[in-house]
Order: structure tokens, then C-alpha cells, then sequence
């Protein structure tokens, strides 16, 4: 399996066309958020996004689309309020189900970031359970959404880095002091771009490259890396893996082929 998040405000840019489904099982798309009032969720955009995703399955029959809900920008006091009111809960899957059946998609993301934190509640983990089980009940009733059995984990991926600033430039490796966060866009599009005055170095230790210039440093993932990641998912026996976020890959070829390391992830397969 290859689980690809579609970050629903990339539509401008990177369209859901655009998105291999031959290699992509599913699709998840990102971000529903969850109403406070009543528990229902509500899409980030209009629906002309669902039918779009929904159409790929003309060309892929076997493609999956799920629903991912939450993310690091919807308030987790929000998550909070609805699993603590067994009504609300209700709603909230009365509501996923709706979507399910509308648009045709076939399962659901829980991405509360998190539980217990940010403003949540001491009791946020008992009731985050008892929210799944009653997201569960209303699909089995309604014939199951849920394909993959417990024991089934997929590995994730980031299709983006992180930069820093370095405290001294000459002092560039692997747990350099960093006096914080960097200016460079960490996405994968970007820094496979970044090549003047910019110096990659693969890490055998780590297994991964990074890039720097002067004082700013960037970790991050290339085809290679993402094809050892990939290796190791299968000689681990895991269900598959997923990436966050495919529109993030270099979609046009700017830096070679297109989709480079969702390419990769097709060839380690």
C-alpha cells in the first residue's frame, strides 16, 4: 500500500490530476476540520475537490480515498469538546458516513494533534478511544470501512525537510549546534532546486543527505533515502507506507524526473 496525503490548499498548483494513482493506493485528503457545536465535520473547500478526487476513481477502480480530519491547524480543543458529548460524537459519525456515501470515498483519518495537549483535557485519550469506536460502529453497521486488519502499520514518509540555522558555518555536520529555525523552504520541490552555493552531503550513518550554505542547513529526504526507507518497510514485513505530502514531490520535473520520490517509493516496491 502507498498512502499519499493531498494537502487540499496545494489545488492551485499541484491539481489532483496530477497525482499518480498507479502508484498512489490512497489518497488521503487533508484536512476536514470538526465543528465544536454539534460534532460534524466540515471539508476545508468546496466540494468540487471531493467530486475531482472522487472522479480518479474512473481511471484507478482500485483506488482508495480517505477523509483525514484534523491536522496540525484545527484547534485540538475542538477534538476535546466533541469526544466528551456522546451526542456529538454521534453526529460526527453520522457526518463521515455522509461524505463516505456522497463522494465515494472509503474510510476515515483521525489526525487529532493531540490528545491530552495543546489545551486538551486529562481525559482526552479515554474519550479519543471511545470516539474510534464510535466512528467504528457506525461503519460497521452501515457495511465497514475499515479494510485493514490491526496489525497491518504502514511507515511514513516526509516528502519535506527541516533547516536550521547554524551557529557557526564552518561547523556543518550531523548535530551542529543551530541557533533556530531556518529561512529555506524545507519542501522536497524546493530544496532539490537549491544547488548554487549549496553543498549536498549523504550521511551513510543516517542513511539520508542534507544541504548547506553559509549558515543554513537543511535535512531532508532525496529518491535514494526514500528507496532505503522503502526497503526497509518491506523487510520488516509492514502493511506498506504513506507520505506526507504528495504535492510536495517535485510535480513538474523541475530537478528531473517528475514525482521523483513517489517514483522512488514504485521502483523499492
Amino acid at each position: 500500500k502507498v498512502l499519499c496525503y493531498y494537502e487540499s490548499g496545494a489545488v492551485d498548483f499541484f491539481g489532483p490530476d496530477v497525482i499518480d494513482i498507479n502508484i498512489c493506493t490512497h489518497i488521503n485528503y487533508a484536512f476536514f476540520g470538526i465543528n465544536e457545536e454539534d460534532g460534524s465535520l466540515r471539508p476545508d473547500r468546496d466540494d468540487g475537490l471531493l467530486r475531482q478526487l472522487s472522479g480518479l476513481k474512473s481511471k484507478n477502480p482500485n483506488l482508495k480515498l480517505v477523509i483525514s480530519v484534523g491536522g496540525w491547524g484545527e484547534d485540538p480543543t475542538r477534538f476535546s469538546h466533541v469526544a466528551a458529548d456522546a451526542e456529538k460524537k454521534a453526529k460526527m459519525a453520522e457526518s463521515a458516513l455522509w461524505y463516505l456515501q456522497t463522494y465515494n470515498f472509503d474510510g476515515i483519518d483521525i489526525d487529532w494533534e493531540y490528545p491530552g495537549r495543546r489545551g486538551g483535557t486529562p481525559v482526552d485519550k479515554e474519550n479519543f478511544i471511545d470516539m474510534l469506536k464510535v466512528l467504528r460502529n457506525k461503519f460497521d453497521e452501515n457495511g465497514g470501512y475499515f479494510g485493514t486488519a490491526p496489525e497491518k502499520i504502514t511507515l511514513g514518509l516526509g516528502f519535506y525537510g527541516h533547516s536550521y540555522t547554524l551557529a557557526d558555518p564552518n561547523d556543518h555536520g550531523i548535530g551542529a549546534p543551530t541557533t533556530g529555525a531556518g529561512t529555506e523552504n524545507g519542501n522536497y520541490n524546493n530544496v532539490c532546486t537549491l544547488s548554487d552555493d549549496w553543498t549536498e552531503v549523504w550521511d551513510d550513518e543516517q542513511e539520508v543527505p542534507y544541504k548547506y550554505s553559509g549558515d543554513q542547513w537543511i535535512g531532508y529526504d532525496n529518491p535514494k533515502s526514500i528507496g532505503l526507507k522503502v526497503q526497509y518497510a518491506k523487510s520488516r514485513n509492514l502493511g506498506g507506507v504513506m507520505m506526507w505530502a504528495v504535492d510536495l514531490d517535485d510535480g513538474d520535473g523541475s530537478c528531473g524526473a517528475k514525482n521523483a520520490l513517489l517514483e522512488a517509493i514504485k521502483d523499492n516496491l
